[in-house]
């Protein structure tokens, strides 16, 4: 657990114009070997609630993270803010074409980079935690964390619950002032599922049989620590997973499912660990979220989860 404060004054959104339907993620898996039976469509776009996620088809994932930081870091030096560090988290591993993955960004110069990945979709909540013992530290003025990933190939489209698109999101933190302030931190990973799904099958069971109980847990470890109710909360912004994930959570705390932010699931999927501030950005654009609200961010992984209050 980590009590620092730090604010969000900046973020930027790049999520790809091309989009692919269900189907069509089910007919590229089959075509390329991998089953995804019409009943598993049908469940998928009913039970999870998926229609469509963006796809890249023209750029590199170095391409994204550009789209994504580029503006931001343009921005915040017009505006004479400092940037000392650019905090990359990702899920995937880099395919060999983007190895080097910031050579399509010349905005980043001669910033010091350094990436995350290990804890799955819910790095993005490590490196946040990273990035904040930073500025708490005093070692740094501001941090640009970006978050970014793309299926270079069709299986990495689908989780057994989850369909996944490509997108990249980028947010500047700062001890200054800013609109989302952040003031507590938690990330919980499970070593037995290093592999992920490729872990030994006894610690596969294990997850997937606890995974509900671990992310109400986490949740009401969470509010325990931070001296707050469920009530006290506007919205909990989870990683996009699938619809029926959070109605459970949600029976489970207990509460009414509408605290957890869906909307967004049908039209982008599950984004790997741009989830988070992507919601957080949808929500604000579309004016849920308001002014002195508290939030919390929840970013699940394969054996790994992720959890931070806010406040807008």
């Amino acid at each position: 657990m980590t009590r620092v404060c730090f604010s969000v004054p900046e973020l930027s959104v790049y999520v790809p114009s091309g989009t692919a339907a269900v189907e069509d993620v089910a007919r590229q898996l089959r075509q390329a070997g991998f089953p995804f039976a019409p009943e598993d469509v049908a469940r998928f776009r009913g039970r999870y609630g998926f229609d469509r996620v963006p796809v890249e088809r023209s750029k590199r994932l170095g391409g994204m993270l550009a789209e994504a930081c580029g503006p931001l870091l343009i921005r915040l030096r017009r505006q004479g803010r400092p940037v000392d560090r650019i905090v990359i988290a990702r899920t995937l591993d880099l395919s060999w074409h983007d190895e080097h993955a910031l050579r399509d960004a010349p905005e980043i110069g001669d910033t010091p980079v350094f990436a995350l990945s290990q804890h799955n979709c819910a790095t993005v909540h490590l490196a946040m935690q990273a990035a904040g013992q930073l500025l708490h530290a005093g070692s740094t003025e501001g941090i640009v964390l970006v978050t970014a990933d793309k299926a270079f190939h069709p299986a990495l489209k689908r989780l057994p619950h989850s369909l996944l698109g490509d997108a990249a999101c980028a947010c500047y933190m700062t001890r200054e002032a800013g609109p989302h302030r952040t003031f507590y931190l938690r990330s919980v990973f499970d070593a037995g599922m290093d592999a992920g799904l490729h872990s030994q099958p006894e610690h596969v069971k294990w997850f997937q049989t606890t995974y509900h109980f671990a992310i109400r847990q986490l949740i009401r470890t969470a509010l325990r620590e931070c001296g707050l109710t469920v009530g006290d909360l506007r919205f909990i912004f989870g990683s996009n997973v699938n619809r029926t994930t959070w109605e459970e959570v949600a029976s489970m705390l207990p509460c009414d499912s509408g605290l957890f932010y869906t909307d967004t699931i049908a039209k982008v999927g599950h984004l790997h660990g741009s989830d988070l501030w992507y919601n957080v950005h949808d929500a604000v654009l579309r004016g849920k979220l308001r002014r002195g609200d508290r939030y919390m961010t929840v970013s699940v992984g394969l054996g790994s989860f992720g959890c931070a209050v806010h406040q807008y």
